[in-house]
């Protein structure tokens, strides 16, 4: 079985020269009307298109004729066909594109007329009109094949980068293979985002300003959006992956991950929505290239996990009422996301546990981490640090494995300054290896997130690349430092480590503050933990002090979530499997801590 296939559905015409009325004539019973014949004046596509972004011949009426190189006609489809300059018509000039859509109206729901074959010559009538930024031939009345077709024809290779996609507007190409970006929009439009590459966050590799402005635009040039020929909703899904490269690569059949490749793609280059678009004309294969991750080896130290748990929230504790708005609506919904939860986390085999997103609901018996704690095994604790902290409805937490580590002196919490509002209060406990190790102390984080929610003044996204709330972030960064200088564990250790969600990429400013206070970033600059719109980028970190440099063996990222499909996990099957258990990664650093 092939990936997919959205090929205009046609019926063929005799090979006859004949006029063919539009869609929308038909629908409305009005009888035919033969138009002019082939052959006489009519306007070259390339003077239809223009240079510019706009047509120089919008709304006049004018006859076209050109090559048929896509069919999706109905209202299922695109109520169209797509038409290309014919050798001799062609003005050879890169500046203008020789293609254009042939907007064909058709009542809901009617089924299509008959229409001409890909590859013939036709002669249409039409108004020229601008459709949302797509150059079209709009409410074509007549249609008249000129000549019969010898098949397809010929793509020519897409233009990277897209600078100027103009210039090939609704032409037929050829491209490939690309990256898949994105797909959040499969199910319900049928759509994938893809790029000649895996798209980094600006802020991931550059630093914010004019370097991420720059950077952002690159992006854009090297992504597109697959579409399926529709402008349906809710297709059913359109795109799978090739089964014959599951087969040959021995995985069993998943879901299109991001990271995953296409085959050579053949499509129109088309623009809807805002965005230029692949509207393919044959097949599209996606090939499973980027397999899913395989449970991490047991490490040779200790090994640190961040994990943002995703809105982890157990109702009372007690089965019942799930009234937060926040994770799981009822008790089956929680349980499948403790399972996937659980079984992503014994994948990793961590020693300690920092988690942000757990429901805000204190340390008893009944709480949401107690619960975890609970599931993750026997030997497993959690820092009980009395109540709830802070306002929010969401926690940091740490857990951690009692048959490894000890907690020593005293947890502690900072929950001023810019962690009074927005940034969770900050957590801090720490251990010894087994009874009488080395002492190191950890801290759990979550910073504010972005998002532009009540953001005023200097917290409003200023352009720079960093989002909204960049001062607030910032303040807290340089916070924590200090704070961590007075020692709050009272246990005198100087072995620090900053875990958890930073909310920022690694050139922003809190990545910055935290290496100018002495923690260092031992992760890739190609690592990343989350995705936002095809682009990735890291938000999650294990920073150790820079007296642990040495102490650390190795680090990463376990890519279990971040390239899934996204769904809430508490409506996946129960199957306790640990795919997009969150929308986060977790990272995990192993480290030398000698047990004395």
């Amino acid at each position: 079985m092939g990936c997919v296939e959205r090929r205009a559905r046609l019926v063929k015409p005799a090979l006859l020269r004949r006029s063919i009325v539009a869609l929308a004539a038909l629908c409305l019973g009005i009888s035919p009307a033969w138009g002019d014949a082939c052959g006489e004046r009519f306007v070259p596509i390339s003077k239809v298109q223009g240079s510019g972004e706009r047509s120089p011949l919008a709304g006049k009426l004018i006859a076209v004729e050109g090559l048929v190189s896509g069919l999706f006609p109905g209202s299922d489809q695109l109520s169209g066909l797509y038409l290309i300059s014919a050798q001799g018509d062609a003005d050879d000039r890169v500046q203008t594109s020789e293609g254009l859509f042939v907007h064909i109206p058709v009542r809901k729901g009617s089924a299509p007329g008959m229409m001409p074959a890909l590859g013939e010559r036709i002669r249409v009538r039409g108004r020229v009109r601008e459709y949302h930024g797509l150059t079209e031939l709009a409410n074509a009345r007549q249609i008249e094949i000129c000549s019969p077709g010898e098949g397809p024809p010929a793509a020519e290779p897409l233009r990277w980068p897209l600078a100027v996609p103009e210039q090939q507007e609704a032409m037929l190409v050829e491209v490939g293979p690309l990256t898949v970006t994105d797909q959040r929009e499969l199910e319900r439009f049928g759509s994938l985002r893809l790029a000649t590459e895996r798209l980094q966050v600006p802020t991931q590799v550059v630093p914010p300003g004019r370097a991420a402005e720059q950077h952002a635009r690159s992006n854009r040039e090297r992504s597109i959006v697959l579409d399926d020929g529709s402008i349906q909703t809710s297709p059913g899904g359109r795109y799978e992956l090739s089964w014959d490269a599951v087969a040959a690569t021995g995985q069993r059949a998943r879901p299109i991950r991001r990271g995953d490749r296409t085959g050579r793609i053949r499509a129109i280059l088309d623009f809807r929505f805002g965005e230029w678009r692949l509207q393919p004309v044959s097949e599209v294969a996606v090939l499973p290239t980027n397999a899913r991750p395989e449970p991490l080896p047991a490490s040779k130290g200790l090994r640190l996990v961040a994990f943002n748990l995703g809105n982890f929230f157990n109702g009372d504790g007690r089965g019942y009422n799930f009234s937060s708005g926040r994770g799981a609506s009822d008790r089956g919904g929680y349980m499948r996301q403790r399972d996937q939860l659980v079984t992503a986390i014994h994948a990793l085999k961590p020693d300690l546990l920092a988690v942000a997103e757990i429901e805000n609901d204190g340390h008893g018996p009944n709480s949401a981490v107690a619960d975890l704690a609970r599931a993750l095994g026997s030997s497993w604790r959690y820092v009980d640090f009395g109540g709830a902290t802070g306002g929010d409805a969401i926690a940091n937490g740490i857990l951690y494995n009692s048959a490894r580590l000890t907690q020593v002196g005293q947890a502690a919490t900072l929950e001023a300054g810019a962690f009074a509002r927005g940034n969770r209060p900050a957590l801090a406990a720490a251990f010894r290896a087994g009874k009488s190790g080395e002492t190191r102390v950890v801290v759990a984080n979550h910073f504010k997130s972005k998002r532009c929610n009540n953001a005023t003044g200097a917290q409003v996204e200023s352009g720079d690349g960093q989002g909204c709330w960049g001062p607030l972030r910032a303040q807290a960064a340089a916070e924590l430092v200090a704070w961590l200088k007075t020692d709050p564990t009272g246990t005198g250790s100087t072995d620090q480590v900053v875990m958890g969600d930073l909310n920022s990429y690694r050139r922003e400013a809190p990545l910055m503050a935290l290496a100018d206070g002495g923690f260092f970033n031992p992760s890739a600059v190609d690592s990343y933990s989350y995705s936002f719109k095809g682009e990735v980028g890291t938000l999650d970190y294990i920073l150790p002090s820079a007296g642990l440099e040495s102490a650390v063996l190795q680090s990463g990222t376990w890519r279990a979530n971040v390239d899934e499909p996204a769904a809430p996990a508490e409506l996946g099957p129960l199957r306790g499997e640990p795919w997009r258990a969150s929308d986060h990664d977790p990272v995990w650093l192993d480290l030398k801590w000698p047990a004395r």
